[in-house]
């Protein structure tokens, strides 16, 4: 097939001739391009740059503002067809879909809408409760949390906590938060009724005149020992443990009881569980012997913390006995900042006076940091006028047995020390203790059984006194400061000094010393003569010995005279006495 090119010139009618030497474009205008308007460019349009609109930008549209700036490349940004709320994420923008993450992926101000968004139970004070928090992923990472805790920030409120009776949800259970008396119920015993199958009695400060008795789980919390009572009225005990049950005891006082047996409290069972803090035990009475614990008898376990069993009074007219006028215990007894003060026990003839602060039969029995003193026991045989225990093993750290007294009148031994050790089997741990100002006093011809510490009871008891000032206590009878009946007394870093007896030691068994100093006190014979790191004869140079402040004075031959491997708290070589050593008050 042919085809044809025809070319058609077209003139205009004006004057001008066509110039038919241009030979760089075959149009018909002025300019070098080749197209018919008179610009420089190839476009139809009257602007300079390469689109056929009428604006000045390189795109097709007609307008002429901003240019999409998409920084992250998501295809979304400022000036573009949809704008981006976060052009430096390339993974949020419009176009995106939303993950749980707690953030808006999609960029439409919500935050995780429409999505299931999982509850965590989040553990942030520790006490292994948590409280429920929504979240994308667990904040505290893998853990065995339960759930169920009020309050995240404070680890003594949780499920299961003990209420403390200060107004706050403790134990975060709905409902009130406390239970209380008066108020809820108008007595004591209704609380306990309600309450005993584990739950709380909230005691607002007063007096309530009753005789309470537990047999099942409470606690009872008071306002204060001084500021709340519970008052047996003379008519019983105050308050009755029965039946195994657990009590616990804050912030309170109990007084006013009359038994024969624990008039301030008496627990029954060997099952039962006892914790007393801030509870004073005071002013309870025994008119009929035998007497026994008249502030409180003890079974079972029993912890005491800042309490006290003081001014407990044994009265009795006839021949009996009268044994821990503030605690008899069969209990396995620990006791933190707890004293056994002012307690008296009075009786014609008794055949045993003993234990005027605290009586601890069997069981076991641990004081730290407590006191013995100002306890005082008449009549009969005085076994020991502050602390007394059997067969219970004993351990006992910077506790003080001060300033007791006994006066005995009718056996040969008349009177015994004011800590006394007296049955077989027993296991004695006493450090950094202090046994001052003690006196015993009996008529003329009879006998002391030891003016600070006697031990009876044979080959099996076994006491080891470390660290220990026994100073000032006077025995106004024939008989020695330290009676010794056991097989075996291990003194180690002890003080025995300005003691009135005929003897310093009296020795029936076996006495092992180290590190100690003796002064002149009564007649010292044996082994603590002939041991060479025992200071014999010396002053020890008390700050005060009248006024009862046994610390060391400078210049004390007792000061950094221990054992060079054995330290106190400001890294010396250890001083002798209740202040010496890495246990040091």
């Amino acid at each position: 097939m042919h085809r044809w090119l025809w070319l058609v010139v077209v003139t205009g009618c004006g004057g001008d001739s066509v110039d038919r030497s241009d030979s760089s474009g075959g149009d018909a205008d002025a300019d070098s391009d080749s197209d018919a308007d008179s610009d420089a460019d190839a476009d139809s349009d009257s602007d300079s740059d390469a689109d056929t609109d009428t604006d000045t930008d390189i795109d097709a549209d007609t307008d002429t503002g901003a240019v999409c700036i998409d920084a992250d490349g998501d295809g979304a940004g400022e000036g573009c067809v949809e704008p981006d709320c976060d052009d430096a994420d390339p993974s949020r923008s419009p176009f995106a879909s939303e993950v749980c993450n707690e953030v808006d992926d999609d960029c439409d101000g919500e935050v995780d809408e429409d999505l299931i968004v999982p509850t965590w139970s989040v553990d942030l004070d520790g006490d292994g409760y948590g409280a429920e928090v929504v979240a994308c992923d667990d904040p505290d990472g893998p853990g065995s949390e339960l759930p169920g805790d009020c309050d995240d920030a404070d680890p003594r409120r949780h499920p299961g906590a003990t209420e403390t009776c200060d107004g706050i949800d403790d134990d975060c259970l709905p409902g009130p938060p406390e239970t209380t008396v008066p108020g809820t119920w108008s007595t004591v015993q209704a609380g306990v009724d309600d309450m005993a199958g584990g739950g709380v009695v909230c005691i607002a400060p007063g007096t309530y005149v009753e005789n309470v008795v537990v047999s099942g789980d409470v606690a009872l919390v008071g306002a204060g020992s001084g500021t709340t009572v519970i008052d047996g009225g003379g008519a019983g005990r105050v308050v009755e443990l029965r039946g195994g049950a657990t009590l616990t005891a804050i912030g309170l006082s109990w007084t006013g009881g009359l038994a024969s047996q624990g008039a301030g409290l008496w627990v029954e069972d060997g099952g039962s569980v006892v914790s007393l803090q801030d509870v004073q035990v005071h002013d309870n009475r025994c008119e009929v012997g035998p007497c026994e614990g008249v502030g409180a008898w003890l079974r079972g376990t029993v912890d005491l913390v800042d309490s006290g069993f003081v001014a407990n009074v044994a009265d009795v007219p006839d021949n009996t006995t009268i044994r821990g006028v503030g605690t008899y215990s069969t209990a396995v007894l620990t006791a933190e900042r707890t004293r056994w003060s002012d307690n008296s026990g009075t009786c014609v003839g008794c055949v045993e006076d003993a234990g005027g602060g605290l009586y601890g039969s069997t069981g076991s029995v641990s004081l730290v940091d407590c006191e013995v003193s100002d306890n005082v026991l008449a009549g009969g045989q005085v076994r020991s006028m502050g602390l007394s225990v059997g067969s219970a093993p004993l351990t006992m750290l910077r506790t003080d047995v001060v300033r007791n007294v006994g006066h005995g009148d009718t056996y040969t031994y008349a009177v015994g020390a004011p800590l006394f050790v007296g049955g077989a089997g027993a296991v004695v741990s006493i450090r950094n203790c202090l046994i001052a100002d003690n006196l015993g006093d009996a008529p003329p011809g009879s006998v002391s059984n030891g003016g600070a510490i006697g031990t009876w009871g044979g080959a099996a008891v076994v006491v080891d006194i470390e660290h220990t000032t026994i100073a000032g206590n006077v025995t106004a009878t024939v008989g020695p400061v330290v009676a010794i009946a056991s097989e075996t007394v291990n003194l180690s870093h002890v003080i025995l000094a300005d003691n009135v007896g005929a003897e310093a030691v009296e020795n029936r068994g076996t006495v092992d010393t180290e590190h100690c100093l003796f002064d002149a006190t009564g007649t010292l014979v044996g082994e603590p003569t002939t041991e060479a790191t025992n200071l014999i004869g010396q002053d020890p140079l008390f700050v005060d010995a009248v006024a009862g402040d046994w610390h060391l004075a400078p210049g004390s031959p007792a000061i950094d005279a221990g054992d060079p491997a054995i330290r106190d708290p400001d890294g010396s070589v250890a001083d002798l006495g209740a202040y010496g050593g890495p246990d040091a008050r």
